[in-house]
């Protein structure tokens, strides 16, 4: 009897190294279907971008003439897919002899090539693809790169357009306009966490928690949901009792929830207001959130301690109408920090603080320029420490407030802290996520104790 498509995907990738699980085949039934159009929805971790890095290189060992697109919202996100089928390939013995591989392409002897492209969706407009592998459209923040790919296929019948993806974004983002038209437009039938929609040109596959499913019920709808035996009943718990409830219907329930939402409870935050305890000489991080007329500045003192519990000391800086923040008192308080305690960084937002930071760094006080693209993790870190009450901020009222004013926000490389509609400040919370985030990695120092307090200055 001959194989079927799916079949004969399956022996591939095991022989690759991939033995593919019952709802992979599933899956890939779908993606190896007729529609020019398939959408695969799941799940962080239920293995997407390794299962479609297979399948792009079984395309490009099918049709080694044909040029397949790995594109994400970020050129690092597709690397993934692409080194996925890189390492595929290697695995094969036979196919890896006839392919040459460089930084971001996998060529054929016939001209055929797995490409990465970056997000630049103006870049985006010569190709002519036979395939076009889309990695977690969910973070995209508009439809620009799926549209200039999308509207490559028209080139030739035969092309098509897979995606693969957690659910995400704001109302009108790519993956929730895309799940409502195909919803309104096709036939949908859901069973249990599977649901499974489809028109003329498109194949939308979710597995998620039903909107009035119980996203309490681990061991049941939401396991469905999961279906990877790697992702077990108690790893979702945990994530259940860590992750705020909008990340985790989001990532582990894949349901669309807004994409702001608020950072911490008054009762969470409330639970950490235990006294800091910081002593002179003790070994710290200095987190500098720095502004000048329109935002407070604030510079927080954090200490990880041998139970790894984060103690924390903020100066805020306030404008006035009539004065600045005057920079050059930040600076100064900095060195005097350093003076007092055992700086192993100084992090700071280069926004109005770099030329203070040159003058800290050429007198030898350890500096380090905050990245953007790493606030996805210092927002994770930081909220685990406060739902794990392992943050002790002393309860002062400055601080607070801009805790409870912040919110969160989906960004292609995950959650960011962002200010609420009201535009309070939450300088106090973005230079502690700094320090925490790299006093988390430090090398627990001795127990020590310290009965000072925070201190507020209006400038």
């Amino acid at each position: 009897m001959a194989l079927t498509e799916v079949e004969r995907f399956a022996r591939f990738a095991k022989l690759a190294g991939l033995n593919l699980e019952p709802f992979q085949l599933e899956v890939m039934e779908a993606v190896l279907g007729p529609h020019r159009e398939v959408t695969i929805s799941q799940p962080r971790g239920e293995g997407k971008t390794t299962l479609l890095g297979c399948y792009g290189l079984y395309e490009l060992a099918r049709h080694p003439e044909a040029t397949i697109i790995c594109a994400a919202a970020a050129r690092d996100q597709a690397q993934h897919l692409f080194r996925a089928a890189e390492r595929f390939a290697k695995h094969l013995e036979d196919l890896r002899g006839q392919l040459t591989f460089t930084l971001r392409e996998i060529r054929t002897a016939a001209g055929g090539r797995l490409v990465v492209v970056s997000a630049d969706a103006e870049k985006q407009m010569g190709w002519d693809p036979r395939l076009v592998i889309v990695d977690e459209l969910g973070s995209h923040r508009d439809d620009r790169l799926y549209v200039s790919l999308r509207s490559a296929l028209i080139k030739d019948p035969a092309a098509r357009m897979r995606i693969v993806s957690t659910m995400g974004g704001h109302e009108d983002a790519p993956m929730p306009t895309m799940r409502r038209r195909v919803l309104e437009e096709g036939a949908a039938v859901r069973e249990g966490a599977v649901l499974r929609a489809e028109t003329q040109d498109s194949l939308w596959l979710e597995w998620s928690v039903p909107e009035d499913g119980d996203i309490d019920d681990i061991g049941g709808i939401v396991k469905d949901a999961n279906p990877r035996q790697a992702i077990t009943v108690e790893a979702l718990a945990e994530h259940r009792r860590v992750l705020r409830e909008v990340s985790y219907r989001r990532l582990h329930c894949n349901q669309h929830v807004a994409s702001e939402a608020v950072f911490v409870t008054a009762d969470a935050w409330d639970r950490c207001a235990g006294t800091p305890e910081i002593a002179d000489g003790d070994r710290v991080v200095v987190g500098v959130d720095a502004s000048v007329a329109h935002d407070t500045t604030a510079v927080v003192v954090v200490r990880k301690d041998d139970d790894d519990i984060l103690h924390a000391l903020w100066r805020v800086w306030i404008p006035s109408e009539r004065r600045e923040v005057p920079l050059a008192d930040v600076e100064q308080h900095v060195r005097e920090l350093a003076e007092r305690y055992t700086v192993a960084a100084v992090v700071y937002d280069r926004a109005y603080f770099s030329q203070a930071a040159q003058g800290l760094d050429d007198e030898g006080i350890p500096i380090k320029e905050w990245r953007y693209n790493r606030n996805a993790e210092a927002c994770r870190a930081l909220h685990e420490a406060i739902v794990h009450e392992r943050l002790r901020h002393g309860g002062a009222d400055v601080p607070r407030r801009h805790a409870l004013a912040a919110e969160t926000k989906s960004r292609e490389w995950g959650e960011v802290l962002s200010k609420s509609a009201s535009r309070e400040p939450i300088d106090c919370l973005m230079a502690l996520a700094y320090a925490v985030y790299e006093a988390s990695s430090m090398v627990p120092p001795q127990r020590s104790r310290y009965s000072d307090g925070g201190e507020l200055v209006v400038a």
